[in-house]
């Protein structure tokens, strides 16, 4: 698993308030329990050995869980 991407979490929810207009850029994931792959940047290719990682929604138990097995932080995965 070491320098290995084993998932990437998307945005669910957009910031849209005071000095904050995230929508302008980017758009929510709204997919439910779909998996999509994601081709890397080849810099991080290059670093990982990976061509592609899977993006998806998860849920706060399985963040937990990958936090157990890795010792990383669901936002730093």
């Amino acid at each position: 698993m070491c320098r290995k991407i084993l998932l990437i979490r998307p945005k669910m929810i957009l910031v849209d308030d005071g000095n904050y207009r995230e929508s302008r850029w980017f758009t929510a994931w709204t997919k439910v329990r779909e998996m999509e792959e994601y081709y890397l940047p080849r810099m991080i290719q290059q670093i990982t050995g990976q061509v592609c990682g899977m993006i998806q929604q998860i849920t706060g138990q399985v963040c937990g869980m990958i936090q157990q097995i890795t010792g990383q932080v669901c936002g730093m995965i």
